[in-house]
C-alpha cells in the first residue's frame, strides 16, 4: 500500500506544471547573444545584427554605439528588444536583451565598440563590448560551425 501511495504522489508531483515562470529552452526563439570580442563575418549587401545583454528592467544605463568605425563599410539601422526569453508572461523585472541591426555597404574590416552609459546622473561605468566585423564580398559563403 505504501508503494501504491509512494508511485501516486511522484506520478502527481511530476505532473504538476512549475510554479515557477521559466523560459520553455525546447522553443526559444531568442537570438544568442554575440560574445565579446569576437569577430563578426557579413556578406555585403546584407543585414548583420549585433545582440547585447539586457541591463535590466528600469535600467539607469543603456548600451551606447561608439564612433570610429568604418561607416563607408557598414551602417548602424536600428536597435531593437530583442524577443521575450518566456512564452507566456515575463516576471517582473525581465527586460529582454538589445539587438543592433546593421547593413553593410562595401567589403572590408571594421571594428564596433558599445559602452555602457548612464541614463540621467547615474555615475559612469567602464563596461564595454568590442567586435571585429569583416564584410566579405556577396559571392562568399560563410563557414558555420557546430561548438
Amino acid at each position: 500500500m505504501k508503494t501504491l501511495l509512494r508511485l501516486f504522489l511522484l506520478v502527481t508531483l511530476c505532473g504538476l506544471p512549475l510554479a515557477c515562470n521559466q523560459p520553455n529552452r525546447t522553443v526559444l526563439k531568442t537570438p544568442l547573444l554575440t560574445p565579446d570580442n569576437s569577430q563578426i563575418q557579413a556578406i555585403n549587401g546584407r543585414d548583420f545584427e549585433v545582440v547585447l545583454p539586457s541591463l535590466g528592467a528600469g535600467a539607469q544605463y543603456q548600451w551606447v554605439l561608439q564612433g570610429g568605425y568604418d561607416e563607408s563599410l557598414i551602417q548602424f539601422s536600428e536597435e531593437k528588444e530583442a524577443p521575450s526569453e518566456y512564452p507566456a508572461q515575463a516576471p517582473l523585472g525581465y527586460a529582454p536583451n538589445r539587438i543592433f541591426v546593421f547593413k553593410t555597404l562595401a567589403v572590408g574590416l571594421t571594428d564596433l565598440v558599445f559602452t555602457q552609459e548612464p541614463i540621467g546622473d547615474q555615475p559612469a561605468v567602464t563596461t564595454q563590448r568590442s567586435f571585429s566585423v569583416q564584410v566579405l564580398p556577396s559571392q562568399t559563403t560563410i563557414p558555420t560551425t557546430i561548438p
